[in-house]
């Protein structure tokens, strides 16, 4: 699993610009769940059941519903955020957060999955936090 970066804010616009994906995409990807939802209730299906009517592999099908597709770019960021990263911080440490802050960016750029300016993503992310 490892220690993974995330932004503090829960501002979805944000988000979506953070992520790299154009407005509206987490509405999106909140009617891509309650589709999900509203499905597994149909079929009596708890969250967890792989099985649906037919032999369907339901969590397969609804990855597949948004593969390679913003929802999925969005909803990997919110997962994973900017990945794991190779900041020093102290070993009984492992969850964190740090404010808009030159300490937030250097952690930042040391995130596996980052790419681009830290200082601007920190601000708009209102900081960064992991776990």
């Amino acid at each position: 699993m490892g220690i993974r970066l995330y932004p503090n804010t829960k501002d979805a616009a944000v988000l979506e610009q953070l992520a790299g994906v154009p407005s509206g995409t987490m509405q999106q990807l909140d009617l891509w769940k309650e589709m999900q939802l509203l499905y597994r209730q149909k079929y009596g299906l708890g969250p967890y059941d792989d099985e649906g009517p037919e032999g369907v592999d339901v969590g397969y099908a609804f990855h597949c519903i948004c593969s390679g597709s913003d929802i999925q770019k969005l909803q990997d960021f919110l997962l994973f955020g900017w990945g794991k990263f190779d900041y020093p911080i102290p070993a009984h440490q492992e969850c964190g957060s740090l404010p808009d802050c030159a300490d937030a960016v250097m952690l930042l750029d040391t995130a596996h999955s980052f790419s681009g300016n830290a200082r601007h993503a920190v601000m708009l992310a209102e900081g960064v936090h992991w776990g």
